[in-house]
């Protein structure tokens, strides 16, 4: 799982984190967290914004390969137009070289290069963590989406709730979501996926969870989630392809290569669980008042 892939100025930096000086950190924290560019008119007013000296973002910046801060810069913008493209513009494109043969084609062609990228770009220290807190019984884990992704919080808590103990699923709804935060503490993991026109509810849901000193997971894309500057591991999934619509079909991939390694990691004991499941179901009559 190595990152052998074109990456966004954000994983970029995200990536990068680990290995800076703490005004350094500070700089690229505001980068992941900014709402608009006007920021990065200049070194100084973004030094500014930042809280930090301008030679610090021109540090910064050199050490993620760029050699001034004009080239930085472009890198930025673009890569940000591409955060936050509208559903509606993303639509145009594809509307207007509709041809149902030719997306066919795109799509089978693109499917498995997406899936392969995406498992490719898992660094493999966020993946043995990820899996590190998964496994984990003393844990007791979350698991949260947003409008479309919450499908995959489904999928990972269906199966995480049959192969251990301490699984609860957090709803796609306001008000379910701020009754789950009340008993949060340090023992609690969420694991929450969030793409590219991040949701509101999400990022309050991870903030709120971070600030009582929970861990998270995030799954997102290479974009990154602005959830991914509280995130103690970050997964990340490709999700552009042909259709006028970002695809979850990577972030699939994804999750069933987790609840495998979870499987592989903790046979025993999910066996067990699955054995007693099974007992309990072949005794269960839906039919029986």
């Amino acid at each position: 799982m190595s990152g052998r892939v074109e990456t966004s100025i954000f994983e970029l930096m995200r990536n990068a984190l680990p290995d800076l000086s703490p005004s350094e950190r500070r700089t690229l924290r505001a980068l992941l967290g900014m709402k608009s560019t006007t920021p990065l008119t200049t070194v100084a007013e973004f030094a500014e914004q930042a809280g930090v000296s301008a030679p610090t973002v021109l540090r910064a910046a050199a050490k993620l390969g760029f050699a001034n801060f004009e080239s930085f810069r472009e890198r930025v913008l673009a890569d940000f137009r591409e955060r936050e493209v509208s559903a509606f513009e993303q639509m145009q494109p594809a509307a207007e070289e509709a041809d149902p043969e030719t997306l066919v084609t795109g799509m089978a062609d693109w499917m498995p290069r997406a899936v392969a990228t995406t498992i490719d770009r898992v660094r493999e220290g966020e993946f043995d963590r990820a899996l590190q807190v998964l496994c984990d019984p003393t844990r007791h884990l979350m698991f949260a989406g947003g409008r479309f992704s919450q499908t995959l919080a489904d999928m990972l808590f269906a199966h995480m709730d049959l192969l251990r103990s301490n699984c609860r699923l957090i709803s796609f709804d306001q008000r379910a979501r701020v009754n789950h935060m009340l008993d949060v503490g340090r023992s609690h993991v969420l694991i929450i996926y969030d793409f590219r026109r991040y949701e509101l509810g999400s990022v309050q849901l991870a903030r709120e969870a971070k600030k009582r000193r929970a861990k998270i997971v995030l799954v997102t894309d290479q974009w990154m989630s602005p959830i991914a500057d509280w995130a103690e591991t970050v997964l990340v999934c490709d999700v552009h392809g042909p259709s006028p619509f970002d695809s979850l079909v990577p972030a699939v991939a994804l999750t069933e290569t987790l609840i495998a390694a979870v499987y592989g990691s903790m046979t025993d004991a999910a066996k067990a669980r699955l054995a007693e499941f099974e007992k309990l179901n072949d005794t269960a009559s839906p039919f029986v008042p």
